[in-house]
């Protein structure tokens, strides 16, 4: 960009008049009449067009004049001929804008001052289309003012933040160089959609002018680099996930949680992963951590599929983008082929070269702050995960209850539940508070558990997994309400499973059927006799207690259905549990117990999760 003058221009007017003594100096100093400048003070012009005005400046004392424009740029110049000043402008579209300049006139001996104003408009048949390379993309593109920002990564993925909302995107340049902003919904457009456009119009050093354009709104935007600062260390966790969140720690030992995508070209094969790493220079080098993956690949030479056994490596994660709220990052991976292919070739399976290629993820996380422990008082009860064990009982494995009650400021108790039984599971818990963090002890292992707060000014707690924290929401529990019938009938919409291509729903009807499903289309069905369900539910210690019927197919009630199951020796049965803990911005909070058992088996699997549901 044009960089501003630090200098002012000054003109200096030889005014006519012959020799003076000194009792005249003083005299003339005396009387002494101030200079004035006569004109248009205004302009409004085009960018990368050429525009002139011209100013009388008048002194009755014919003295000599000095004019003066504080702060004037390059492309403001000052000229003189006689008693007349030129101001000539010639911007180009990097100074588009509305400018006011202080003009000051003096006579060496009194001086006054003048607004200038010069108004610098767009002019589109000026527009050129300028194509850039992925490579010339890379990097930060801000606003003025920081409130729109492109983050282009190498690999033609990138993110947009506007009003500080982040959307991620893939892009793609084409041989005109037009910029098109891909994302995927199969929800909208079964495929990648088409967000946005651009269009690279002027460029300037580091500067972009560029034209932005979707099915809403159409904008000019001047983009400048903006570099990247150190990134400091920080707590990000996944946008959105209530009411459970991993959270990743980014320092000299970062610890992520991630998406590990391989792409065949066909379709892709992915998996959840903790990364562990060295962050220097914005880049964390991961430690060697190979994932296995077992995909079968279609052997186009046969015609079959063969299951391959890949070790897929990450490599480093490169931070493109880190401020106070979001987190971006571009993380490589490599890929080797652990199965002798024999006779075969990679090129004879479909899908298979691209996925041993060299590939990217994106990273995008929000940051979230650790906070003091908040107060708990002696006889409440809480949500928040203080253990992640398993309990081994008669009836199977039952992991931990994500609710604990503060029996005294160092005793804590975490009290467990199959959905389908009154008794419960009780671990006492001796509790150390420093105000940072809570410690404790289970099973002869040492455990320590903090606070932390979202932008939102939602609370989590997350108890800490080697360098890794799993966190659940924080909230006092309203543990006086009781479940009256009337209120469980209804539809429930699930948002931690819901996205814009479906909708998980709870559906419980007057009947005492219940249906847990999820519609693809985002369309809720009809809550009625005609609705097809696979479960009965009823009330019992204070839950909203449902039981599958595959293992009663000729029940017609909840009660029915236990019958019949208990009447089958070593039978299957499916379990689910929901206990109002609260409301909670505009949802409501359970308890989510489950417990599954297969068929022929003694004993089954159960947890406890939260929940939040909104009620339609």
């Amino acid at each position: 960009m044009k960089k501003l003058l630090i200098t002012t221009l000054s003109l200096v007017l030889a005014g006519c008049g012959g020799g003076s003594s000194d009792d005249s100096t003083q005299q003339q100093e005396a009387t002494n009449n101030p200079p004035s400048l006569i004109g248009q003070l205004t302009l409004e012009t085009k960018a990368m067009s050429s525009a002139s005005f011209t100013l009388d400046m008048k002194d009755d004392d014919n003295d000599t004049l000095t004019l003066a424009i504080a702060n004037q740029p390059e492309w403001l110049t000052l000229t003189t001929n006689g008693t007349e000043a030129t101001l000539k402008v010639e911007p180009d579209f990097f100074d588009i804008g509305e400018y006011t300049f202080q003009a000051t006139l003096s006579d060496g001996h009194a001086s006054k001052d003048y607004q200038l104003t010069i108004t610098i408009n767009d002019d589109p048949s000026k527009w050129q289309k300028i194509k850039l390379t992925s490579s010339e993309l890379a990097g930060i593109w801000s606003t003025s003012d920081e409130k729109t920002k492109f983050i282009f990564g190498q690999n033609n993925a990138g993110a947009h933040i506007l009003n500080n909302e982040l959307t991620s995107f893939d892009y793609q340049v084409s041989s005109e160089g037009d910029i098109a902003l891909t994302r995927y919904d199969s929800g909208v457009c079964y495929s990648y959609c088409n967000i946005s456009d651009l269009t690279v119009v002027a460029s300037d050093n580091e500067s972009l002018r560029v034209h932005f354009k979707n099915e809403t709104e159409e904008h000019v935007l001047n983009l400048h680099v903006q570099d990247l600062a150190a990134v400091t260390p920080s707590y990000l966790t996944d946008e959105g996930s209530y009411p459970s969140e991993n959270i990743s720690v980014v320092d000299s030992d970062s610890h992520l949680y991630s998406d590990l995508k391989v792409d065949t070209g066909n379709g892709s094969f992915s998996r959840s992963v903790k990364v562990t790493g060295k962050l220097s220079n914005n880049q964390i080098t991961a430690d060697s951590n190979s994932q296995l993956f077992q995909v079968n690949f279609h052997n186009m030479k046969t015609g079959l599929y063969e299951a391959l056994e890949l070790a897929v490596t990450i490599n480093a994660i490169d931070i493109l983008y880190s401020d106070d709220k979001f987190f971006f990052a571009e993380q490589s991976h490599s890929a080797a082929l652990l199965t002798d292919l024999g006779t075969f070739n990679t090129e004879d399976f479909r899908g298979l070269d691209k996925a041993l290629s060299n590939q990217t993820n994106l990273i995008i996380q929000e940051k979230i702050a650790p906070i003091s422990v908040p107060d708990l008082n002696s006889g409440s009860i809480y949500t928040g995960r203080l253990l992640s064990s398993e309990f081994e009982t008669e009836d199977g494995t039952l992991r931990a209850n994500p609710v604990f009650k503060v029996n005294t400021q160092t005793e804590f108790s975490v009290t467990s539940y199959f959905p389908h039984q009154a008794e419960k599971i009780e671990t006492v818990l001796t509790i150390n508070n420093d105000g940072e963090k809570l410690s404790y002890s289970y099973d002869n292992n040492n455990y320590s558990a903090k606070f932390f707060q979202k932008a939102n000014g939602d609370i989590f707690l997350a108890q800490n997994n080697q360098g890794f924290y799993q966190g659940s929401l924080f909230s006092e529990v309203n543990s006086s309400n009781t479940i009256k019938y009337e209120d469980v009938i209804g539809l429930y919409i699930d948002p931690s499973l819901s996205n814009s291509d479906s909708k998980s729903f709870f559906a419980f009807t007057e009947d005492e059927r219940s249906l847990f499903s999820s519609s693809t289309t985002g369309d809720l069905p009809e809550l009625n006799t005609e609705l097809e369900t696979d479960n009965f539910w009823t009330i019992k210690n204070n839950r909203i207690l449902v039981i599958h019927n595959f293992s009663c197919p000729s029940a017609s009630s909840y009660e029915s259905c236990i019958s019949e199951s208990e009447a089958t020796e070593d039978g299957g049965v499916f379990f689910r549990s929901l206990e109002y803990l609260g409301e909670y911005n505009n949802s409501t909070l359970y308890n989510y117990s489950y417990f599954y058992r297969m068929n022929g088996e003694t004993k089954g699997s159960g947890f406890q999760a939260l929940k939040l549901l909104q009620k339609q």
